[in-house]
């Protein structure tokens, strides 16, 4: 991508509120405990967007009345302590911020997109590039590259 002002080609991304997103999870905890009174947040303060995030949870939790027990995890090793502090004033809720950005790796399906403008991503095609590369490791996010053909599904919504 030459930039982002102008890429030059498609460019499909996702951009999420992580605040907005944070405060939105809280919500439904308490109306689905309407009772929630303390909750648990499993977050890393090493990673930047967990940051901005913790902080929209904070607002939310000040309106709604929600007391927020910050449980940082900055490695693996880091789990059994911290579930084990949670045992002594046990919440009545947990959330969890996963990482957005991480390691990843690309599956490219652009070939057989071009020959099919309707192309679906299958079982097969991620088997394929295991074969090719080596088992997916659970730790990669999965990037799904299909490029838009002529005609194609994703370009006739335009």
């Amino acid at each position: 991508v030459a930039s982002l002002g102008r890429p030059g080609a498609n460019v499909t991304g996702l951009s999420v509120p992580l605040g907005q997103l944070a405060a939105k999870h809280l919500e439904l905890l308490k109306e689905i405990n309407p009772r929630l009174a303390r909750v648990a947040v499993l977050w890393s303060p090493t990673i930047e967007l967990h940051q901005e995030r913790f902080v929209g949870l904070e607002r939310a939790a000040r309106t709604l009345g929600v007391q927020l027990s910050a449980l940082r995890i900055t490695s693996s090793r880091d789990l059994e302590k911290t579930f084990g502090s949670m045992g002594q004033e046990r919440p009545d809720g947990l959330l969890l911020f996963e990482q957005l950005i991480g390691p990843a790796l690309v599956i490219d399906v652009t070939t057989a997109s071009d020959k099919d403008a309707d192309y679906q991503i299958s079982v097969a095609d991620l088997t394929g590039w295991e074969r090719e590369h080596g088992a997916i490791d659970c730790r990669y996010k999965a990037l799904l590259r299909q490029d838009c053909a002529p005609g194609g599904w994703w370009c006739r919504r335009r």
